[in-house]
């Protein structure tokens, strides 16, 4: 195990990561196990049981999720409970490992919790189906077939969850308890409860592996909904890892353009010319893609494609305001100093150490920031590669046919590489 130790806030939370293949045939019954896991165990057999006892122990919460890493599956259990010094409370730390023995090793693999999770699942898929945003991005990433790790919809599949079994439900938990795992603690811990965590959980270094997305053939792809306003996803190749040199002056490009309070795309897009209800960008770092998704009118989209080509040859350009860059590297350089203020993005910057083996403290981090110029940004702007532009549009209403129908004049693949959470 990793330990964080701070007395700084009076919870201590605990993870446990362990790796596994990112596989579609199977991430419909990932979803599901992982449900399951964190609202059901043996001794707790329901979810009203399960919260209970975690109430009881001062409001304790605890669960499994998953999210991609490069070409891997990421499960993670995470556990977060006061401090057991500031209880002044006899059996308090039993209850505690109670609890996470059952979590980690007493599963409850009923009919009837497949079923309720079944129910559950279904509903986010359907929901999900619904969010012209999670759609858009959804539709973009599934054109690219030859990635798994993006291709594959970590949610699952609602045409799959039928299908699942108690077997094969099953069958992954006992591929995860053999897969090996990397544990960490931020806050503090008795020795009782530390002696059972790190037997419970003997951490070691994981492996990842990823390749940055390969410049594609650009594809626009369209789906219209019945939904109460549009969404366009536009995902760009960049061949930019976290090992490659550029990689700083990648995340810095990110703020510029749309994580930051005076981001380029919100500024000309929404403030200028109010074409949009949101926009925003974020880079999938160990893909190499930067993504540009925006909320929208049906009627308002090529404009606003327009716009936010402008803003990337500009920035290719190295055409852009040095006080707007200034207050963006300053948001930056205050973010990660933030990072000390959250007991999981101190966990996250160690994992992401460990992976990519580095030891980049979080002063080291706001130093490569801060060494970046917009000469590098521009540099990695132009080495964005339009991949694909995913539209999901409103109906188009019978009395406006002019409506966006997927296209625009001034083509996303016209542009070439020549024309002009925060954990690093």
């Amino acid at each position: 195990m990793k330990k964080i130790q701070t007395d700084k806030f009076t919870q201590t939370t605990l993870s446990i990561r362990w790796f596994v293949p990112i596989e579609k045939k199977t991430i419909t019954a990932w979803n599901l196990l992982l449900m399951m896991l964190g609202r059901t165990t043996e001794k707790f057999s329901t979810r009203q049981e399960l919260s209970g006892r975690l109430a009881r122990a001062y409001g304790a919460s605890a669960g499994y999720g998953l999210s991609g890493i490069g070409q891997t599956l990421r499960v993670e259990f995470r556990m977060t409970f006061l401090r057991e010094d500031l209880i002044n409370e006899e059996g308090y730390t039993e209850q505690l490992i109670e609890l996470i023995d059952q979590l980690l090793h007493h599963p409850y693999f009923g009919e009837d919790s497949l079923a309720e999770m079944k129910y559950l699942l279904k509903n986010t898929l359907i929901a999900a189906s619904q969010d012209p945003d999670a759609r858009a991005a959804e539709l973009a990433f599934s054109a690219f077939k030859d990635s798994p790790s993006l291709s594959v919809n970590l949610r699952g599949s609602l045409d799959d969850v039928d299908d699942v079994t108690i077997d094969d439900v099953k069958a992954l938990y006992e591929q995860l308890t053999q897969a090996k795992c990397q544990s960490y603690m931020c806050g503090e811990i008795s020795k009782d409860f530390e002696d059972v965590f790190t037997q419970a959980a003997k951490g070691e270094i994981l492996q990842a592996s990823w390749k940055p997305a390969a410049p594609m053939e650009y594809t626009e792809l369209t789906e219209e909904k019945d939904i109460s306003q549009s969404a366009f996803c536009e995902v760009y190749t960049t061949g930019i890892d976290p090992k490659d040199p550029d990689y700083f002056p990648f995340l810095v490009l990110n703020s510029l353009l749309g994580a930051s309070s005076v981001s380029l795309l919100f500024e000309t897009v929404r403030e200028q010319n109010s074409l949009c209800y949101s926009i925003s960008s974020n880079p999938i770092r160990f893909d190499g893609l930067l993504l540009i998704a925006v909320g929208a009118d049906r009627s308002n989209i090529a404009k606003a494609r327009e716009l936010i080509k402008g803003v990337l040859d500009d920035v290719r350009a190295g055409k852009v305001d040095p006080a707007t860059y200034t207050m963006v590297v300053e948001e930056m350089v205050d973010s990660t100093r933030g990072l000390g203020d959250s007991r999981m993005s101190m966990i996250d910057q160690d994992f992401l150490n460990d992976i990519l083996q580095r030891p980049l403290s979080a002063e080291d981090n706001i130093r490569k920031v801060q060494a970046v110029t917009i000469e590098d940004v521009a540099r990695a702007a132009r080495r964005l590669q339009p991949a694909v532009c995913a539209c999901v549009l409103q109906k188009k209403a019978a009395e406006n046919p002019e409506e966006y129908d997927g296209e625009m004049d001034v083509r996303m693949d016209d542009m070439s590489e020549e024309e002009g959470e925060y954990a690093a």
